[in-house]
């Protein structure tokens, strides 16, 4: 299940890094 969980972090960091550039 590890890759799932890996999978959740980088989509999450996208995710931030996507709010972060809309935002800023």
């Amino acid at each position: 299940m590890k890759i799932i969980v890996h999978f959740l972090d980088e989509l999450c960091r996208l995710a931030a890094i996507n709010e972060a550039r809309v935002h800023g």
